[in-house]
């Protein structure tokens, strides 16, 4: 309920809602029409027919089927991706997923693991109460730097951490046991810039103002993460924005190609500006981060994703949640949109079939109102019969 509150964003209403409306409105009008003209018709011609005729029009005429084909198609997928992993905040996501021209990727958490980077500590060694007391302050933050370094710092006890602050792109701090701690950014912890030959992740740490040193991180790759790019290069622009420097620009440029565009240093303001000048320049984008600093560009895509270890981690900016080990089927989640479009479209023309094969015989009088009656709740029991069938089968194909 928290994550579907309206968040003021201005995301654009279903295209496929408002033609269904617009559909639905002169379907109605049109119906009334068709049973007016056949029963004068008939009252002319043989009054004996009118009245079945009439009535026969307006029962065996079905504009549920119209409004049922959305709901189900779309619930069933959805249905299906939650069962895969990927979870969406609603329906309408389905369809901004398939409109989706370009693709933004956050760096670190996102296309990094953060759960198999390479962690080493520059500075004076630590002792173990001074390593508790960093774990427990991490423990308190969702970075994916964070995360890392609680995963691989040893301890399992943890201490109380009162005040802690978490400032998106710069680092954290709180007190443990009477100590300040801050980590983070060199800036953020020292007050100094990075220097410019330092392209490296570095997390700083200091305890009462006093620097003891940098934790190095070295990031690790998502695996499929080769494959998801080839699978949505062909259809979608590719862009890279990452807070990080420029240190892994090279490995970058190899798996996304040299062409693509890529942004380092960017803050979360910096990412959010990116995000809505793409918007302004018409594109429908779908960006894809890991929670806190890219709240703002998540909230103000057409599509936002948030990559997490199980579905309670989460930005509420986020449209959809992808749960971390199945990274490698996201290009199958975003083709498949495709798929239960074009199943709307089938259960669309199935459904005017219906109404044209039904009204031929109803026009004509050869349909008495209770054979009528039977007709239409067929129709409906078969559309979302075929809409739900053939998304579990499709599912189970394509979605691996």
């Amino acid at each position: 309920q928290l994550w579907n509150q309206d968040t003021g964003s201005g995301k654009d209403d279903p295209g496929m809602k408002r033609i269904i409306d617009r559909v639905s409105q002169y379907f109605t009008l049109i119906i009334l029409i068709i049973a007016v003209a056949a029963g004068i018709y008939w009252l002319f011609t043989d009054p004996s027919v009118a009245i079945f005729a009439f009535t026969s029009v307006l029962i065996v005429a079905c504009p549920c089927a119209l409004a049922l084909t959305i709901p189900f198609t779309f619930g069933s997928t959805m249905r299906w991706f939650g069962r895969k992993g990927f979870y969406l905040k609603n329906t309408q996501v389905i369809e901004e997923l398939y409109k989706a021209d370009t693709i933004v990727f956050d760096k670190t958490g996102t296309i990094t693991h953060s759960r198999s980077m390479n962690i080493s500590f520059q500075g004076d060694p630590l002792d173990a109460d001074q390593l508790l007391i960093i774990k427990s302050l991490v423990r308190h933050s969702t970075h994916p730097l964070s995360a890392a370094l609680f995963l691989r710092l040893e301890g399992d006890q943890y201490d109380p951490v009162t005040g802690f602050k978490e400032i998106p792109g710069l680092g954290i701090s709180g007190e443990v046991n009477g100590v300040h701690v801050l980590l983070g950014s060199r800036r953020f912890v020292t007050g100094k810039e990075d220097s410019g030959e330092a392209l490296k992740t570095w997390v700083y740490v200091s305890f009462n103002h006093k620097v003891l040193g940098y934790f190095h991180i070295s990031n690790s790759y998502r695996p499929g993460l080769e494959q998801v790019i080839a699978g949505v290069a062909p259809t979608h622009a590719l862009h890279i924005l990452t807070g990080d420097n420029e240190a892994e620009k090279t490995t970058i440029e190899q798996i996304f190609g040299s062409d693509r565009s890529l942004h380092f240093n960017q803050s979360p303001a910096d990412k959010l500006s990116y995000i809505s000048r793409l918007r302004s320049q018409g594109h429908k984008v779908l960006m894809i981060g890991d929670g806190l600093n890219d709240a703002g560009a998540l909230l103000h895509s057409n599509v936002g994703i948030t990559i997490a270890y199980d579905v309670y981690h989460c930005s509420p900016a986020c449209d959809a949640i992808l749960r971390s080990d199945r990274f490698a089927a996201l290009h199958r989640f975003i083709s498949f949109t495709r798929t239960s479009l074009t199943i709307v479209y089938i259960s669309f023309t199935l459904s005017f079939l219906y109404n044209i094969f039904g009204l031929w015989f109803a026009v004509r009088g050869l349909l008495t109102p209770i054979f009528a009656a039977i007709l239409m709740p067929i129709s409906s029991v078969s559309v979302v019969a075929f809409a739900s069938l053939s998304i579990a089968f499709l599912a189970k194909r394509k979605l691996g």
